[in-house]
């Protein structure tokens, strides 16, 4: 039940934040609750300044006494370093996005942005090319956080073949090596490569920052997603249009969407995991009035 003397403060923590559009998408799914809660971001500068963040949180010195907080980049493996409960999700993959503040000041640290990523593409697809990612091939670009959640998911829901693509043959290894099971691994269904000169995929993949920025170059130019690939997910969005990344994709003729829909399901699942330990949510509350709300915000 909602505490209606208490107003709860949950934040969201990236360098940089000022396009984050987890602010109103949170405040506007706990307006649509009935919810005596809020959400504010804040860019704590370096990994030094997100640990002097975390030891506040625990301590409660934070503003305003915060009960969880979403992580974003660069900061997604640093914050399991920081949590003293991780789920078994959030350990398998190696970062944590999401984190709960205990009545004991501990952080629980869990990992919304796999299963966000899943539901996400897997509804593109259904409106574009009517495959199931269940027996697809796939590219992913990048080797970070968000890279291995979006690892993790694919394996859990079986796609046929993973090409993990990264400008260090080494980095792209070692993530493989750390996120797929070695079943997955002997069968020669994950691979390492530096490019995607002879690789043809369903799906292609952005999961780096590239784009964060608007002059960031892109990460694949338009001819080799057409050459390459069926359908292109970036991982990255704006606040106010879409990425060049999925422009350049459309204009090539390839379906893709940005990662507005991703930004919303593991939202949506982060304030279930809130909701379930604070009991945020008023008698509005639902997943499909928080998904609701998120979705009025990220349109």
């Amino acid at each position: 039940m909602v505490d209606s003397s208490h107003t709860y403060k949950f934040a969201v923590i990236g360098t940089p934040i000022t396009h984050s559009l987890s602010p109103a998408m949170h405040n506007a799914a706990f307006e649509a609750c009935g919810a005596r809660a809020e959400m504010f971001a804040y860019d704590p500068a370096d990994a030094n300044g997100y640990r002097m963040w975390c030891r506040q949180v625990r301590t409660a010195e934070s503003p305003g006494g915060v009960c969880g907080f979403c992580t974003t980049v660069p900061y997604k493996l640093l914050a399991l370093q920081e949590c003293a409960q991780v789920s078994q999700r959030a350990r398998a993959i190696g970062a944590v996005n999401t984190i709960t503040r205990t009545s004991h000041g501990e952080l629980m640290g869990d990992n919304t942005d796999a299963p966000g990523f899943g539901r996400a593409l897997q509804s593109g697809l259904d409106d574009t090319l009517g495959i199931s990612i269940n027996g697809a091939s796939v590219v992913i670009f990048g080797t970070g956080g968000v890279a291995r959640a979006i690892l993790y998911e694919l394996i859990a829901r079986n796609a046929e073949v993973i090409t993990v693509v990264s400008r260090r043959m080494e980095n792209a290894r070692r993530l493989i090596e750390e996120v797929c099971p070695a079943d997955f691994q002997n069968a020669g269904r994950c691979r390492a490569a530096t490019g995607i000169d002879d690789t043809i995929a369903d799906i292609l993949i952005n999961a780096t920052p590239l784009g964060l920025n608007p002059a960031d170059r892109l990460i694949v130019d338009a001819e080799k997603i057409a050459a390459h690939g069926r359908y292109l997910f970036d991982a990255v969005y704006q606040p106010s249009a879409t990425t060049r990344l999925v422009a350049a994709a459309r204009a090539a003729g390839v379906p893709a969407q940005d990662g507005r829909l991703m930004l919303v399901e593991q939202g949506v699942i982060a304030s279930s995991l809130w909701n379930d330990f604070y009991g945020i949510w008023g008698d509005r509350g639902t997943r499909d009035s928080v998904r609701s709300a998120m979705m009025s915000v990220v349109r």
